[in-house]
């Protein structure tokens, strides 16, 4: 059983006046936190929860690359997904999915020696990521949110496309890294 969260009000549908600001951020924080509360309580307890956060965490420039370690921007959508983020982390979960553009990790993508990757350890992404094998604003961001949420008590990261995700969910398909 799970959760799918993917409610708040449409960002450009309004002029951004301060009421407007406000229901923004209460329509993805307060919805959030009311939905891992009820998850917290419920008796069993859900497995997972889905909550899409939004592009605005690193700011709105366009024209800058940026990956994890470059931390939030300051402004209203980036702060609104730092809070977002922090009611989901709540739940302390034991898993992380990652829903990207690709069915599967590889290491040299797009190269003829192209490789699917369907599971590793997290020291083996470390490696992975010191020899260069995923491309900034690409794939490297996302294997670094991975070392990161394992090195720091997760337990496991499945990453996979949208349409793949209940597949991988099953073992049958994605890219699995454990700690």
């Amino acid at each position: 059983d799970g959760v799918i969260h993917l409610a708040g009000t449409p960002l450009f549908q309004k002029r951004w006046n301060a009421e407007f600001k406000r229901e923004m951020e209460d329509s993805r924080v307060l919805g959030t936190r009311q939905i891992v509360d009820a998850m917290l309580r419920s008796k069993p307890r859900p497995r997972v929860l889905v909550s899409a956060s939004a592009l605005g965490f690193y700011g709105m420039d366009m024209d800058r690359v940026v990956d994890e370690s470059a931390g939030p921007a300051d402004d209203l959508l980036a702060r609104i997904c730092v809070n977002w983020e922090e009611e989901a982390r709540r739940l302390d979960a034991d898993l992380f999915i990652i829903s990207t553009s690709v069915e599967h990790v590889y290491v040299n993508f797009g190269k003829p020696d192209q490789e699917v990757v369907r599971e590793m350890t997290v020291a083996e992404a470390e490696q992975y990521i010191k020899e260069g094998h995923f491309a900034k604003g690409s794939m490297l961001p996302k294997m670094e949110a991975v070392v990161y949420y394992l090195r720091h008590g997760g337990k496991e990261v499945i990453i996979t496309d949208p349409p793949n995700v209940p597949r991988a969910l099953r073992g049958e398909t994605g890219t699995r890294v454990v700690a």
